[in-house]
């Protein structure tokens, strides 16, 4: 990772989602959005706009930097009628060491 990245921000856009498969068991219309998971600021997420399979999201997030932060989670979340209640879809990584070389 690059030297002197403590509170940089990086900009990172979440454009979509490809061939989603949900699970049998989903109890609702499937309403996809994706958390981002990362240690220096809160989660955030973004609900999708179109598609089911293929949700397209759009969207631009700032994430501040720290040292030694390597890797971002990205979450694909089922949005149920349930406020509290949430469906696991899928998960991937954004590994950082190439993005900040």
């Amino acid at each position: 990772m690059a030297s002197g990245v403590q509170g940089q921000l990086l900009h990172v856009t979440v454009l979509a989602c490809s061939n989603l498969k949900y699970p049998r068991w989903l109890k609702s219309e499937p309403s996809p959005f994706v958390w981002l998971k990362h240690p220096s600021s809160e989660e955030t997420r973004t609900i999708a706009w179109t598609g089911v399979r293929n949700p397209v999201f759009v969207e631009k997030f700032e994430i501040p930097l720290i040292e030694g932060l390597s890797t971002i989670t990205v979450d694909v979340w089922n949005s149920s009628s349930t406020p509290d209640y949430k469906e696991f879809i899928a998960r991937g990584w954004v590994t950082l060491d190439k993005v900040l070389t």
